[in-house]
């Protein structure tokens, strides 16, 4: 009788195993490796550069590194999907699937002289930090709709740009973003986004235009330190904080030489503020020395 009870047992935990799987309930269901080659690299048939990759999930890819074939400046399209051979953790069976490029990795093109254009894919959400940092040859760059966030220095001190289309949709610019773009001049702030990182526009002295859409909420410390050529800087009523030394350079005038060798004048920025905002009240009485201070102590 206890044999029998036994194999009864045995056979009631099959079935229960196989239905379980059936129900697509493995934990591994997820989880990809790719087995189609040693290394994650995508090449660019048109190019020659070839471009590394990592998993972020099982639909999704985000690239980290790249390699160029090219030392002359030219450019660059990062790709819609990249195709691998995957497979289940633990199962022998593979399958060959597009995967989509929904990120770009911290650093991963950094300092490449060789690059002046991104054309960005349209299924892109994220620019990691400092991800084309110091391009010395990128001039032009237009970011995708589907971007939501720009990352910790990630155009830091690219000496050529010119010109960035930022896109509607976007929410967040991070710390140093585009700090000591040296050529960089009036930037189009889109309405979706609600928070300027500390010194974001740091150092871009070919500024000579800040205009702020509704909507921003915060604006970081030094966020347009030492833009020394702005001349009109247009605030919203959404503002609720404004970092130290954010517009330090225009709050306390601007020093041009005239036409005479060695002497200056201030000059006035103007400052277009909503009455009542705490815009214009931050405008109109500007941090103590004292305030400045005590939030360095804080």
């Amino acid at each position: 009788m206890k044999k029998l009870l036994a194999l009864l047992l045995a056979m009631m935990m099959l079935v229960t195993a196989v239905a379980c799987t059936d129900m697509g309930e493995d934990p591994n269901d997820s989880v990809v490796v790719n087995i189609g080659v040693e290394a994650m690299t995508y090449t660019d048939a048109a190019t020659g550069d070839v471009y590394t990759y990592d998993y972020l999930n099982s639909t999704s890819i985000v690239i980290t590194d790249f390699t160029s074939a090219n030392y002359e400046p030219h450019a660059i399209t990062i790709p819609d999907t990249i195709t691998v051979v995957t497979k289940k953790e633990g199962s022998g069976t593979s399958t060959e699937m597009d995967m989509t490029v929904t990120a770009i990795g911290d650093q991963a093109f950094y300092a490449m002289s060789n690059i002046s254009e991104v054309n960005f894919n349209s299924s892109l959400t994220s620019i990691g930090a400092f991800a084309f940092a110091n391009c010395e040859s990128l001039d032009n760059v237009v970011l995708p709709a589907s971007l939501t966030e720009i990352g910790q220095g990630a155009f830091f001190s690219c000496d050529k740009l010119t010109t960035i289309t930022l896109n509607n949709g976007l929410t967040a610019i991070g710390d140093s973003a585009f700090y000591s773009c040296a050529v960089l001049e009036n930037v189009t702030i889109p309405a979706s986004v609600t928070e300027i990182g500390v010194a974001a526009f740091s150092d871009c002295i070919a500024m000579t235009e800040i205009v702020l859409p509704e909507g921003v909420k915060n604006v970081g410390k030094f966020a347009f330190y030492n833009c020394t050529a702005v001349e009109s800087v247009t605030l919203p009523a959404s503002i609720e904080k404004i970092g130290l030394y954010s517009f330090s350079t225009q709050l306390r005038g601007r020093q041009v030489e005239t036409e005479e060798e060695g002497v200056f004048e201030t000059v006035d920025v103007v400052f277009n503020t909503v009455e009542g905002s705490y815009a214009a009240e931050y405008i109109a009485n500007p941090p103590t020395a004292e305030d400045v201070e005590s939030e360095g102590q804080a």
